[in-house]
Formats: structure tokens, C-alpha cells, sequence
């Protein structure tokens, strides 16, 4: 099982915390609590992002055995990406691009960080147990947006589908077969990956507004019922009294 470490880095939105911490894999353990460390430094690109030279130089990077760190930051990265491999078994990922994306369609921020745990720990097991900036990030995704936890996402908007009910698709299954990474782990982060959804409120939303007419006829069958039932109880008590 693959360690990894959650620690926050600088100033960055609040996100359910706990949830990851708490998140249950047989393919990964979360090291402790996620830990919240300040960022000492400016941005020193052209274009005001954090190059990766300086946050490896500014973020913690205890080494860990069996797995890696991961750095949750909230500010712009290198070539606008919203998570780069910095050096061997460090990996950040930025808010920044993709906060108010996720929240207009009601995705918790959460979800990408789990949905970027599992891509990264089948690339560490695809790598032969590694993360490590000389790995192509090419070598593990593809630039049609499918759900799946290797979309590219070039277009920063497309990340949407693989935040919400994710999958791993064909092709990257069979690539990852060739990786020698076994059979029974790929079955594993396909079952665990379902749990990445937007919660049950707006789940419900997202179905009312794909099937209007069935959820209107369900809504008043419901509303009906529930007049019925008030009244018939209504009734009650008034004999109740009147008796």
C-alpha cells in the first residue's frame, strides 16, 4: 500500500479536509492529518507563476517511503498547469485555475485532489514505483476529455467530467496492463473511483434537470401524496376534538 502525505502551502480556499484524511483505499494510506505550512516566497516567472525550482526550494518534502508527498497550493504554476510533478516524490497541485470551475458546477474541491491521489498512484506503480520530473507527464494522458483520470484537461474548463463520477478508460487500462500494474489494482481504483461524486443535493439537481418531465410528474405525484397524507391526519385530530 502506497504512503502519501496531504500538507497545505500557503494560503488556499477551505476544502473538506476530513474527507480525504479519512478516505478508504486499499491503494493508498493518508499519512496523519493534512499539515498547513506557509509559503515564504513570491512568484519569480514572467508571469508571475511560482516556477518549480522555487517551490521545490520552499515546500516541505519529507521523503516518504513506499509513496510521496502531495502540496496543495493556491497560486499559479508553471506553463498555467494546475498540478506538476516538481521533483522525485513531490507533487503540487494549485486551486488557482480550477477553483471557481469546480464550484460553478457544485464539485468540492476535494474531488480533485482524490481524483489526482489515484491518477498519480497508478503512475507510481506504471513507473516503477516512482514519481520522479524526468517522467514524461505525456506518457500518462491523453488530450481527449473522457471522464477519465488522464484527460489532459488542456482547456482548463474540461476538467469538470473526471472531478465527478471518474473512470479509468480502455485505453489507459491497457497501458497501464503493460506497466505491469496488476489486474487486481486497476480493479480496485475503478470501484474506489466511483466514490468521487458531487454530494446527494446536487446529484439530484443534475437529474431533474436532465429528465424534466419525469422529475416534474414525480414531484407532483409526491406533493400529492404528502397533501393526502396531511390532511388525512388533519382529520384526525379534528374528530380527536371534536369527540
Amino acid at each position: 500500500m502506497l504512503n502519501i502525505k496531504v500538507i497545505t502551502v500557503g494560503h488556499v480556499p477551505r476544502f473538506n479536509k476530513k474527507k480525504i484524511e479519512k478516505w478508504k483505499s486499499k491503494l493508498f494510506k493518508i499519512n496523519g492529518n493534512i499539515e498547513d505550512h506557509t509559503l515564504p516566497s513570491n512568484s519569480d516567472g514572467c508571469n508571475w507563476e511560482f516556477t518549480d525550482e522555487n517551490l521545490k526550494t520552499n515546500i516541505p518534502n519529507n521523503k516518504i517511503e513506499f509513496g510521496f508527498t502531495i502540496a496543495i497550493v493556491n497560486c499559479s504554476l508553471e506553463q498555467d498547469y494546475y498540478s506538476r510533478i516538481i521533483n522525485d516524490n513531490l507533487v503540487v497541485i494549485s486551486f488557482y485555475p480550477i477553483q471557481q470551475i469546480l464550484e460553478d458546477q457544485n464539485i468540492p474541491l476535494e474531488n480533485v485532489v482524490l481524483r489526482l491521489i489515484y491518477a498519480y498512484c497508478l503512475g507510481y506503480l506504471s513507473s516503477n514505483e516512482q514519481i520522479s520530473k524526468s517522467i514524461s507527464i505525456r506518457n500518462f494522458t491523453h488530450d481527449e476529455t473522457k471522464g477519465c483520470l488522464y484527460d489532459m484537461t488542456g482547456i482548463v474548463r474540461d476538467i469538470v467530467p473526471s472531478c465527478h463520477n471518474p473512470i479509468i478508460c480502455s485505453d489507459c487500462l491497457e497501458k497501464m496492463k503493460k506497466n505491469r500494474v496488476s489486474i487486481d489494482k486497476l480493479n480496485i481504483a475503478q470501484n474506489e473511483i466511483k466514490k468521487i461524486k458531487k454530494e446527494l443535493f446536487y446529484n439530484l439537481i443534475d437529474i431533474s434537470k436532465k429528465h424534466r418531465v419525469a422529475s416534474f410528474i414525480i414531484i407532483t405525484i409526491i406533493t400529492s401524496i404528502l397533501s393526502y397524507i396531511i390532511t388525512f391526519i388533519f382529520n384526525i385530530i379534528i374528530g380527536l376534538k371534536i369527540s
